[in-house]
């Protein structure tokens, strides 16, 4: 991967939250995290991740998406970012 590409991790919640970070320590430059709740992302601003609400945007910049939502919403998720 270069260094300008992104990788994605669409809900950034407990497992979302670990893959970023083991994204990020393990070297990553472009990490981008979404969470409804952008508040809720912990240090994962501080340590060099993008932070977002929009699934849309993340998905668009991202050459890999990591999906780590409820199974609930996984279609809903799917379809937003579809296209």
């Amino acid at each position: 991967m270069n260094e300008d590409e992104a990788v994605a991790v669409i809900g950034a919640g407990v497992i979302g939250g670990a893959i970023a970070r083991a994204l990020i320590e393990g070297g990553v430059r472009r990490v981008i995290v979404t969470r409804r709740q952008t508040s809720k992302v912990g240090d994962l601003k501080d340590i060099g991740a993008e932070v977002t609400s929009d699934n849309c945007r993340a998905a668009e910049y991202a050459h890999i998406v990591f999906l780590c939502v409820k199974p609930g919403d996984v279609s809903d998720v799917l379809k937003e970012v579809e296209g």
